[in-house]
């Protein structure tokens, strides 16, 4: 995990990437698949157990998006996060 002072400069760096450009970054969610890290990430939205499926990020028009289903805890974020650096194999 980032330190926290480099973490905070790119929560906001992608934050005003993200309120600015037309497509955002996801990750989407399933409820069927077990848990499988570093693919299948466990997470909970909206009080009900899913994976976040590391391995199928891509970027969407913010257009397509309706709202948001949830907010993942520091935790949940933790396990993408070394997931994503995993699959991506950058250390």
């Amino acid at each position: 995990m980032w330190p926290k002072s480099r973490r905070n400069l790119t929560e906001s760096v992608v934050k005003a990437l993200n309120e600015r450009r037309r497509k955002v970054i996801v990750v989407p969610l399933s409820s069927s698949p077990k848990a499988s890290p570093p693919i299948l990430i466990p997470i909970s939205c909206d009080g009900r157990p899913a994976v976040a499926v590391s391995d199928q990020m891509r970027a969407v028009a913010k257009e397509r998006l309706r709202g948001r289903l949830c907010v993942v805890t520091t935790e949940e974020m933790a396990a993408l996060e070394d997931g994503l650096r995993q699959i991506m194999q950058l250390g």
